[in-house]
């Protein structure tokens, strides 16, 4: 009886102390429910602001005037060559409250029942934070970063292998330093929201370039190799051995696209110099054949006919080709079968017509002054290189890749560029005037624009707001075909002028655009240099200074009678310095000696 009597008694005391416990727990928290009801959990934070017990609009509205004062506060980025700012309202910064908001609701309400008591009680004593993440304007961002990378980022130099008669001439490599976009992006976005010091160093990377001496050396060894023996080419009965000057002739070192090195990359190897192979093959084997002729296209004014091709039928000169570069691999002798069969033109009428480029759709020019031979040489070079071009449906064009990288090999000389903010001579320096021509061909003619961007300070001759500066392996101007006619793009220049034209289908597109104002100005500085050579006091200003402004272009593409584009082009010119000498000479200045050049003159 007693026994039982104990068992009654601590069982009761078992009971009450579990219905103690459970009220310990459930009030507390059907408390912090009804206190909560449609609000946020006490200790819950939003970018560090404290929206606990607060409702949705309530948060906002906290949030909103918290944050108000700092999108007009500047973020300060430091580098060696200079300190730049951006404020939040510039990159139009918004964060994005939505997102957050709900984030901070569902604290303590997601989960099994022991997840949410977890997660209310763990808020009472360590506050949970909700990252404010900022949507922005991807252009302006854009924009600012490329404007400091124009002033700082020195490029790699690609190494380069050159025949000059019985020498091999490799040039060095050199690496560059360019800015982290990746780090800087994410650094930048992540003190939108800092109350405290906004202040960052600018991160940069090294720049590897694609092309090294010890590539190169390995391709000079092929070279030299293959030289040591014979190339015997075969056909019927006949036979040409070619040696010595004869096969070096022939010989050529080809850059071809290497993915595996990233955007823009590329290689360098030992190839056939097709022409070349042609004219010998031509003068020593006889065959009556007949050569393929490609369909083309005739322009007549605006409007196109195509022109139809012939199949051909003579020695395949690329199967050719394939197998005298096959054949470097291996070890000697080395000898070639020559092959006779139907030679399809690369073109056909049918592919042709197929392609609907029936009439010019776009045109624009931009002059230069004809006073800089060189430059005018490089800009007619990239216009025959980029003339014939044609884009297909859905195909994204990009300059660099049609033109290839600018080098003395190719017949590109020195001219003034763009680099780090200031002009020196470079190979291939013109290839913005032609970048900026096409770029507004594009834009007239409706096209979607992939990639653009602007110079690193502002040129007059060209269009405000619709210049392109190219850099291969870097900055590129890229549009996308978005229609279902083949594109056709055509080039002509003058001593003083460069056009290009767009011919396809016209879709009745109607193009409209407007420019802002210029904001934002920022005044140019004087880098100075003293001349003994002139009076005391004498000043010659031999580059003028450029000020500093922002502008956007804002455009809007209808085809038959529809909008279907609108975009805008924001573009940051930063300032450029005057280049002045002072005379030192103990001498009253003569102020008449004093002379201005336009820097941009010979861009």
């Amino acid at each position: 009886m007693e026994i039982r009597n104990f068992f009654k008694t601590e069982g009761k005391a078992t009971i009450y102390a579990a219905l103690v416990c459970a009220l310990l727990i459930t009030l507390p928290i059907a408390a912090d429910a009804a206190a909560t009801n449609g609000k946020i959990r006490h200790g819950v934070k939003i970018g560090g602001i404290s929206v606990g017990l607060l409702d949705e609009e309530e948060a906002r509205q906290k949030i909103e005037g918290s944050l108000e004062s700092l999108q007009k506060k500047p973020i300060i980025i430091k580098g060696e060559k200079g300190v730049w700012q951006v404020t939040p309202d510039e990159i139009e910064a918004m964060p994005d409250l939505d997102e957050s908001i709900e984030e901070a609701l569902a604290y303590g309400r997601k989960g099994g029942l022991i997840a949410v008591i977890k997660d209310r009680f763990l808020a009472w004593v360590r506050p949970y934070n909700v990252a404010l993440k900022p949507s922005y304007d991807e252009d302006r961002l854009n924009a600012f970063i490329n404007s400091i990378e124009n002033e700082v980022n020195i490029e790699p130099v690609n190494a380069t292998i050159t025949l000059d008669g019985s020498d091999i001439d490799i040039s060095k490599s050199a690496l560059g330093i360019v800015v982290d976009e990746n780090r800087f992006k994410t650094m930048l976005l992540d003190m939108v929201y800092l109350s405290g010091k906004r202040e960052m160093l600018l991160p940069k990377i090294d720049s590897k370039p694609f092309v090294t001496e010890a590539e190169l050396f390995t391709v000079k060894e092929d070279f030299l190799r293959i030289l040591k023996d014979p190339l015997t080419l075969r056909f019927e009965d006949q036979k040409l051995t070619l040696r010595g000057d004869s096969l070096k002739d022939v010989l050529i070192f080809k850059e071809f696209v290497d993915e595996a090195k990233g955007k823009g990359g590329y290689s360098i190897k030992l190839g056939v110099d097709e022409d070349k192979l042609r004219d010998i093959l031509d003068a020593k084997f006889v065959y009556e054949g007949e050569k393929p002729k490609d369909a083309t296209f005739q322009i007549d004014g605006t409007k196109v006919t195509v022109m139809p091709g012939s199949m051909g039928i003579g020695i395949d000169y690329l199967a050719c080709i394939g197998d005298i570069e096959e054949s470097f691999r291996g070890l000697p002798p080395r000898e070639i079968m020559l092959e006779i069969g139907e030679i399809e033109p690369k073109l056909t009428s049918g592919e042709a017509k197929k392609m609907a480029i029936e009439e010019m759709v776009s045109k624009f020019t931009t002059n230069y002054p004809a006073n800089n031979p060189p430059r005018i040489s490089n800009i007619h070079l990239l216009a025959d290189a980029l003339d014939g071009t044609i884009v297909a449906p859905g195909e994204v064009f990009s300059f660099n890749e049609t033109i290839g990288p600018r080098t003395a090999a190719k017949g590109y000389k020195e001219a003034p560029t763009i680099v780090g903010g200031k002009l020196v001579p470079t190979i291939g320096g013109g290839v913005c005037q032609v970048g900026t021509t096409i770029c507004n061909t594009a834009f007239f003619a409706g096209y979607p624009i992939v990639e653009r961007i602007n110079h690193s300070f502002y040129i007059s001759k060209y269009p405000i707001g619709r210049d392109a500066t190219v850099s291969y392996g870097d900055k590129d101007f890229k549009f996308k075909n978005d229609t279902e006619a083949h594109v056709l793009i055509k080039t002509s220049y003058t001593a003083t002028s460069i056009t290009v034209a767009f011919f396809s289908t016209d879709y009745d597109t109607q193009v409209s655009y407007t420019t802002t104002p210029r904001s934002n100005p920022r005044t140019y500085g004087e880098d100075v240099t003293e001349d003994p050579n002139l009076p005391a006091g004498q000043r010659v200003v031999e580059e003028a200074g450029i000020s500093g402004f922002d502008v956007t272009v804002y455009r809007t593409v209808m085809r038959g009678g529809k909008t279907i584009l609108e975009d805008k082009f924001f573009s940051r010119y930063s300032p450029k310095n005057a280049v002045v000498r002072v005379g030192t000479k103990g001498v009253t200045p003569d102020t008449s000696a004093q002379q201005t050049v336009d820097p941009a003159e010979n861009l």
